[in-house]
C-alpha cells in the first residue's frame, strides 16, 4: 500500500525542516524530506516510509491532532473522481476503487486512457462520471436504461442508451489511427445490436455477439472485422494502431484482425454506449464498465485490472 501526502502535510514538513526552532538531524530529517518531496510532487511514499514519518513526528504533541489529517490514502486521480460523486460512496467502495486506480497506474495504462467509466457503482450518479477527467464526458442515461446497483446499466433493446457527448472527431488520446476501446458485458445475448459506437457513414461501432454468433467491429471506417464469438460476456472491444488494420479483443486476448483503412469520423456523431450514434441498434445487454484510450493501451492489462475489481466487488463474469 502507498500513501499520498497532501497539501497540509507539505506545510507541516516545511515547518519541521525550515521553521521549527528545534531542527531534526539525520536520519529523522531524511524521512521528513522524503515525505516533503512526495507532497510537493503529488506522488506517493511507501507505507514503510509513512510509518517512519509518523514515528518521527508524532512525539510533537501540540501538532499531533493536526498531523493526523495530513495523509491522503487515495491517489490524486481517485481524489478528483470522488470529489465529483454525490452522495459520497462508502469507504469500502472508495478503497476498492483506489486500489483499482493504483493498479491502472502501475500497469502504465492511466496515461493512455482518455475516458474510463465504471457503471457497477453504489449510486447511479457515480456511473456517469469519467474517472480520467471528471469535468468532461459526463454521461446522460437516455430513455431510462435500467441501473442496477453494483452491476451497471441494462438496455431495453428498443430506445435506451448512454450518451457520453464524446465527439470522436475531437478526442486527443483516442484518435483515428491510434485507439483502443473496451466494454465489460454481463449478458450473453445474440442480437444485431451495437454495444457502443460513434455512428455515421465512416464510423466506429461494436457488436459483441450478433445474430450469426460473430463479434463485429467498425473502427473509423465503413469496413468491418468479424470473428466467431458465442458468448458476449466479459471485456470485449477494438484496438487500432495504424491506418490500415484494427483488432478485436476479448478478455485480454486477440480474437481477430482485419485490413480496414480509416476514412475519418463524422464530427456530428458522439460516442454512445448500448447503441451507436446515428443508428437505432439499441443493445439489451447489461454493461458494467467502458473505456477509450490510445492504440498503445494494453487490453490485456485493462482486463487484468478490471477483472480484479469485478471479482472483489462481485460483478465479474
Amino acid at each position: 500500500m502507498v500513501v499520498y501526502p497532501n497539501d497540509k502535510c507539505e506545510l507541516f514538513c516545511y515547518w519541521m525542516l525550515f521553521v521549527s526552532w528545534q531542527k531534526l538531524t539525520p536520519p529523522r530529517s531524511l524521512v521528513i524530506k522524503d515525505v516533503y518531496t512526495a507532497a510537493i510532487a503529488k506522488t506517493s511514499v511507501s507505507q514503510n516510509t509513512w510509518d517512519n514519518f509518523t514515528q518521527v513526528t508524532a512525539w510533537r504533541a501540540p501538532f499531533f491532532e493536526i498531523w493526523r489529517d495530513y495523509s491522503s490514502v487515495y491517489s490524486p486521480t481517485a481524489v478528483a473522481y470522488f470529489a465529483a460523486l454525490s452522495p459520497q460512496p462508502s469507504l469500502t467502495w472508495k478503497t476498492q476503487i483506489n486500489d483499482f486506480i493504483n493498479a491502472v497506474i502501475a500497469s502504465g495504462s492511466l496515461a493512455k486512457l482518455e475516458y474510463l467509466y465504471l457503471f457497477a457503482t453504489e449510486h447511479e450518479q457515480h456511473s456517469t462520471i469519467n474517472i480520467i477527467n471528471p469535468a468532461v464526458g459526463t454521461i446522460l442515461a437516455v430513455n431510462s436504461p435500467t441501473f442496477t446497483t453494483m452491476f451497471g446499466y441494462t438496455g431495453n433493446g428498443s430506445n435506451a442508451y448512454l450518451q457520453t457527448y464524446i465527439n470522436m472527431a475531437a478526442t486527443t488520446i483516442f484518435t483515428q489511427n491510434s485507439n483502443t476501446s473496451g466494454i465489460y458485458i454481463r449478458s450473453n445475448v445474440a442480437e444485431n445490436k451495437c454495444d457502443f459506437g460513434g455512428g455515421g457513414g465512416n464510423y466506429s461501432a461494436f457488436y459483441s455477439r450478433n445474430g450469426a454468433d460473430l463479434a463485429v467491429g467498425h473502427n473509423y471506417s465503413s469496413g468491418s472485422d468479424s470473428v466467431a464469438n458465442t458468448d458476449s460476456r466479459g471485456l470485449l472491444g477494438m484496438q487500432r494502431n495504424s491506418s490500415t488494420q484494427f483488432l478485436i479483443h476479448k478478455n485480454g486476448a486477440q480474437l481477430g484482425a482485419t485490413l480496414s483503412a480509416t476514412t475519418g469520423a463524422s464530427g456530428t456523431n458522439t460516442m454512445q454506449v448500448l447503441n451507436a450514434a446515428g443508428t437505432s441498434l439499441f443493445s439489451s445487454k447489461q454493461v458494467s464498465a467502458f473505456y477509450m484510450g490510445s492504440g498503445a493501451l494494453s487490453f490485456a492489462s485493462m482486463y487484468t485490472d478490471l477483472q480484479a475489481l469485478a471479482v472483489v466487488q462481485g460483478w465479474n463474469v
